[in-house]
């Protein structure tokens, strides 16, 4: 069977092969919409990828076809290959022959041009916070966070998260931007602190470049979620706690109304020499959740440091019958109030606080 090419078989096929639109222009007429890419090119990731694109160009290798579409000026503007055209333009200046490069014509609105910067997946992917000023965009032409996520393919959670970093104040996106801090770290922060963010991760920022090893190279120390997040719970654990608790919390119910009660009526301090009884089986829930907490996430006390010792208060009142007992601090509670009214004296209930201890 003869070779077709594809423009033959575009021709004269089934329809399964069609024709679009490709074309070669000199990348010298090519123009980039004033602050339209998301890019920092003074990052130095950017200068080398532009650099990889030069020298592929210079080489005569195959490099991607840019997107691009004619605007109002009758200008062929570039909707992706910003890096790809300024890689040709660099090997043109360096005496290498690049006629022309191989570009596609992109048909879509402003929202659409955006999403394919966004999805692009050609060449160096967007830092998070070039991809939040882009969420940022995506906001400011109506679209909700949902519109945002649906579009770019992401959760809607994470489409939040970063637009608290593109509305943040400059500092913290400075500090991003610099690689001090990083983006994730950025959101914990903001979330914690609002407009001091900035403040509090630059003094994190300054702590470490303080701590840190003399001899370490030019890299300094990068600010990350450990260093704000020091004291939160893992989910994993969360989970795990939460689900103990809930097993445990039956038979916790059973006694929290009354204890409400009685902090209610007498205070916090009514409570001092209380007891209640639980289940076995809800103590030691109760008690695998505070393992689980203070084993994985709590520091454990420093070795040969002295326990701080802990003064108990004596029970003073106790009824004979209920069991309910008193220090004697604070307001006197409604069952000592009651048992007065029944008769008893405080030497009674003293009497029976006295028989329960022996």
């Amino acid at each position: 069977m003869a070779t077709k090419s594809l423009k033959i078989m575009a021709a004269q096929g089934d329809g399964s092969v069609k024709k679009d639109d490709a074309f070669k222009v000199d990348p010298r007429i090519l123009v980039e919409a004033p602050g339209f890419n998301l890019r920092d090119y003074d990052d130095p990731d950017v200068v080398a990828q532009i650099e990889a694109f030069a020298q592929s160009y210079a080489k005569g290798q195959y490099v991607p076809p840019l997107l691009v579409r004619v605007n109002d000026a009758s200008e062929v503007e570039i909707v992706d290959g910003h890096q790809r055209r300024r890689g040709a333009l660099l090997a043109i200046a360096r005496g290498f022959e690049v006629p022309y490069v191989q570009v596609a014509r992109f048909y879509g609105n402003d929202a659409d041009r955006l999403t394919v910067v966004l999805r692009s997946s050609e060449g160096l992917k967007l830092k998070p916070l070039d991809v939040a000023l882009g969420y940022l965009r995506f906001l400011r032409m109506g679209l909700s966070a949902a519109d945002i996520a649906e579009r770019v393919g992401r959760s809607k959670a994470r489409v939040d998260q970063l637009l608290l970093l593109a509305q943040a104040n400059t500092d913290v996106q400075t500090l991003v931007r610099q690689g001090a801090v990083s983006a994730e770290a950025a959101i914990d922060a903001i979330r914690a602190h609002g407009d001091a963010a900035g403040t509090q991760l630059a003094q994190k920022a300054r702590e470490l470049e303080q701590a840190a090893p003399d001899g370490r190279g030019s890299k300094s120390p990068r600010v990350t979620q450990k260093h704000v997040r020091r004291d939160a719970v893992p989910p994993k654990i969360m989970r795990a706690v939460v689900g103990l608790f809930r097993e445990a919390a039956p038979e916790i119910e059973k006694h929290a109304a009354r204890i409400r009660q009685i902090v209610e009526d007498s205070g916090p301090i009514a409570l001092e020499g209380l007891t209640v009884e639980i289940e076995a089986r809800a103590f030691h829930a109760l008690a695998e959740a505070q393992k689980s907490l203070f084993d994985k996430v709590m520091p454990s006390p420093r070795a040969g440091a002295p326990a701080r010792p802990t003064k108990k208060v004596r029970v003073k009142y106790a009824h004979p019958r209920s069991g309910e007992t008193w220090t004697g601090r604070g307001k006197r509670p409604k069952w000592v109030e009651a048992s007065l009214e029944q008769g008893l004296t405080l030497q009674d209930l003293e009497a029976a606080a006295q028989g329960s201890s022996r």
